[in-house]
């Protein structure tokens, strides 16, 4: 023999990229329901519609309602490290009978700022700011903040790449110049370290859509671009554009139309699926292959590739049913599923529901973490 000796060396292999010897699949590839949260201390009626992160992948954070409710604050290491139900507590979490009367809807997390910040659906520009740390304390470290124009409500909101500014939909105006339902505006965030205006006009944008519901920005070739879709609730429309903004050129692009006119709802004829686009996210950003999720407002889920320009797609790449993600879940009889998120690497996805009893379902609300779990090969080597 060569050698003298015969020695052996054990190579563990697994999907997951465990010790660099494999790429991790995306979440969708193999999709499981890793565990979930209970949620604790829900103050109102629950109706979740957006969650958001921040651009680092350190902090997830939403509401619980429409019109109030609780906002939460998640470590997103402590939820990828979890391992069973309920093994992660909320970093903070916080009602609006200790803070400000607020409708309390669309949520930004600033990773620059140290903040998470409020949308709102009430009558008065009245957004709540709140730091990444607990405890959450009125007048010390939370602060009610306004925007200027004082006319102008929003809910779906996010920060952009610096978080010099914020982008929004128009949940509602008394301002003639900037449309409800219709515009998206780039504000300038100028101080949410105290009570009073913190945001400032500094682009109103008017598109075409009948009805903007929650928008997302991503730092994509240099630049922050804002996703959004065709949020109107007219059932009898039979599909919907999904679109990205481009705040520099102060245009906007239609990436696809979500068309489900296959999915005639019988027995009432031209009634269709809620095709209504509640969520447009995306994934990859900077790691070769970004992804297009798009979220209608009765948990249905599209992922599209999308192109390195950030502003096209390519194939359809999965697609989930109302049915199949209430499933994957573990609660078939939930009614909408109105709420995403998904980790930039693309390994991890959160879902929050509505109570699901009003259809024979469990009444708890839950955050859903899914994954693609490792899959494993071990090969003995002998020389």
């Amino acid at each position: 023999m060569k050698f003298s000796m015969m020695f052996e060396r054990l190579f563990f292999v697994t999907c997951a990229g465990f010790f660099g010897l494999a790429e991790a699949k995306p979440w969708w590839e193999d999709p499981t329901l890793k565990y979930d949260e209970h949620l604790t201390g829900i103050y109102g009626a629950v109706d979740p519609h957006y969650m958001n992160k921040d651009e680092s992948d350190q902090y997830l954070a939403f509401g619980t309602g429409s019109g109030g409710g609780t906002i939460y604050l998640y470590s997103i290491p402590a939820l990828i490290a979890g391992a069973s139900s309920n093994d992660v507590a909320p970093i903070a979490q916080g009602d609006m009978t200790n803070y400000w009367s607020t409708a309390w809807k669309g949520i930004a997390v600033s990773d620059d700022l140290g903040r998470v910040f409020s949308g709102q659906t009430g009558n008065k520009p009245d957004h709540t700011s709140f730091p990444v740390t607990g405890s959450w304390v009125r007048n010390v470290n939370t602060f009610n903040v306004t925007n200027d124009p004082l006319n102008v409500y929003f809910d779906g909101c996010d920060f952009g790449h610096t978080s010099e500014f914020l982008f929004s939909d128009v949940y509602g105006s008394a301002n003639a110049s900037v449309p409800k339902y219709t515009s998206i505006v780039k504000w300038n965030v100028t101080n949410l370290l105290n009570n009073g205006i913190g945001l400032t006009t500094n682009t109103v944008f008017v598109t075409s859509l009948v009805r903007i519901r929650n928008v997302s920005s991503y730092y994509i070739g240099g630049k922050d671009l804002v996703y959004y879709g065709e949020g109107n609730e007219e059932s009898t429309i039979k599909t919907k554009a999904v679109c990205v903004y481009d705040p520099d050129l102060n245009e906007a692009i239609t990436l696809v139309s979500i068309d489900r006119t296959g999915e005639v709802i019988a027995p009432v004829s031209g009634k269709y699926p809620d095709v209504d686009i509640m969520n447009v996210k995306v994934g990859g950003v900077g790691l070769g292959q970004m992804h297009l999720y798009i979220q209608c407002n009765d948990g249905t889920l599209y992922v599209y590739n999308l192109n390195a320009d950030g502003k096209s797609v390519g194939e359809l790449v999965k697609r989930f049913s109302s049915a199949e993600i209430k499933t994957l879940v573990g609660e078939p009889n939930l009614p909408r599923v109105r709420n995403f998120e998904v980790t930039n690497d693309e390994r991890f996805a959160f879902i929050l529901n509505k109570p699901g009893s009003e259809n024979g379902g469990d009444a708890r609300t839950r955050l859903h973490v899914l994954w693609a779990p490792p899959r494993g090969t071990v090969m003995l080597i002998r020389e």
